[in-house]
């Protein structure tokens, strides 16, 4: 049974994808990247993050990557028949705007 994983994960899965296929790894600078883009982007959608454990990030960033590890060597249709399920739940969040769109796109 595949593991459920909330819209942090599943937007980091496509980051961790996109770093991915630019040069074939993820490197230790895209990681930071991406930890410091996901801050933001956590920011935008739930306000204050002092709500939050001060290690929410870094707990989503570990299971976004392990969730990316479990399908990094599967086929590309897999990858992309994921990234798709993720896009079409993403976009259909209340959250989810063209300003938004524009600045995930633009990471």
């Amino acid at each position: 049974m595949k593991k459920k994983y909330d819209w942090v994960e599943r937007t980091l899965f496509i980051l961790f994808s996109y770093a991915h296929i630019t040069d074939w790894e993820v490197s230790d600078s895209e990681r930071s990247i991406i930890q410091s883009k996901t801050r933001f982007i956590f920011k935008i959608i739930n306000g204050d993050l002092s709500n939050y454990e001060s290690d929410i990030i870094e707990k989503k960033m570990i299971g976004a990557f392990e969730y990316w590890k479990n399908f990094e060597e599967q086929s590309i249709d897999e990858i992309l028949s994921e990234l798709h399920e993720i896009s079409t739940e993403i976009v259909s969040q209340d959250w989810f705007t063209i300003d938004f769109a524009e600045k995930l796109i633009n990471f």
